[in-house]
């Protein structure tokens, strides 16, 4: 969890790769929530606006990005907890999976791919490994699905200033921060080029949640 609010009353959990951080300080700027600076290197971003010196002391200390729902409602007050709208982002799955994929083979100082047949087979076989996580535990809590605002990343702009709009904050719908850019890595590659039949059977088994409850294809279309 990254962000809570207590005037608006609302929750901002992080997922990975999905856009999080430009949501992230867009909803800290429009919210007003810290007087510190509104930038992109922060491992966390507590938020206690407004709430009682008694409730906010302790809590400041165990906010972490990409914390797990569970996590976030042992902390959070029953009241801040049962009232506030929870939101998180969210991306098409196969999109999703391909900045983890490159990030780590650059931070293993692998070559650039530059054919498809070898992006598919290392795609695959990063997809079979625990390099990454689907991110089942930051958005349910028993299996639960509790986020009650989505914003995808495919409508960043739109969705953010939809959930602006239903929380009551005021916000320039342009003023959207662009983050952690990793398109470059691609060398050109395209969403399609990545996935085998057995990389899509993974991405859809593993990434269900996001399937079941948004409207993406299940099916790579790019």
């Amino acid at each position: 969890m990254v962000l809570d609010c207590n005037d608006p009353r609302f929750v901002f959990i992080k997922t990975r790769k999905t856009g999080g951080t430009s949501v992230e300080m867009a909803l800290q700027k429009a919210a007003a929530i810290s007087d510190a600076p509104v930038i992109e290197q922060t491992d966390a971003v507590t938020a206690l606006r407004k709430l009682p010196a008694d409730q906010a002391s302790p809590r400041g200390r165990i906010r972490y990005t990409h914390m797990p729902a569970a996590g976030m409602r042992q902390h959070l007050g029953p009241k801040q907890r049962n009232d506030s709208t929870i939101i998180a982002t969210v991306r098409n799955p196969f999109a999703r999976m391909i900045p983890p994929f490159h990030l780590c083979r650059s931070r293993n100082g692998a070559a650039p791919l530059t054919d498809i047949a070898s992006t598919r087979a290392e795609f695959l076989e990063f997809l079979q490994s625990d390099s990454w996580g689907d991110d089942r535990e930051v958005v349910t809590i028993d299996g639960e699905h509790i986020v009650d605002a989505a914003i995808r990343l495919e409508h960043l702009p739109g969705d953010t200033a939809d959930v602006c709009d239903q929380l009551g904050l005021q916000r320039d719908p342009a003023d959207m921060p662009i983050t952690k850019s990793t398109k470059a890595l691609r060398s050109g590659l395209g969403i399609a080029d990545h996935p085998t039949p057995p990389a899509v059977s993974i991405v859809q088994d593993r990434m269900a949640w996001v399937l079941d409850h948004y409207d993406d294809p299940e099916t790579p279309l790019h």
